[in-house]
């Protein structure tokens, strides 16, 4: 015949809380540990972008300030060879061989230079 032991059925409950305390504290803490993790992965991206983005901005920036740079420097080259007598092909010849440019490149600088 079965004998009812009281201790033994309040360890058993014990048991199952402990272990039902156990998987509701791995629970609670996977999903913690997942919205952290997210969390912190969405900061690194954008800290990351921002570095790719400030980097390519300073790229672009730099080339076209290299760009207006060289286009000032040209007209002030045209103004200055004509200010000396130089005729506009002679002008064109020179900036054409100095600054790498096409014939029609160098056309226009010649017709922008005022």
């Amino acid at each position: 015949i079965f004998e009812y032991d009281e201790q033994l059925h309040e360890r058993t409950l014990l048991e199952e809380g402990i272990e039902i305390g156990e998987q509701r504290g791995i629970e609670i803490g996977e999903k913690r540990g997942m919205e952290i993790g997210e969390q912190r992965g969405i900061e690194i991206g954008e800290q990351r972008g921002m570095a790719i983005g400030e980097q390519r901005g300073m790229e672009i920036g730099e080339k076209r300030g290299m760009e207006i740079g060289a286009r000032k420097g040209i007209r002030g080259t045209v103004t200055i060879l004509r200010s000396l007598g130089h005729a506009d092909s002679e002008i064109k010849a020179a900036i054409a061989a100095e600054y790498d440019l096409s014939p029609e490149q160098a056309e226009q600088y010649i017709g922008n230079a005022d």
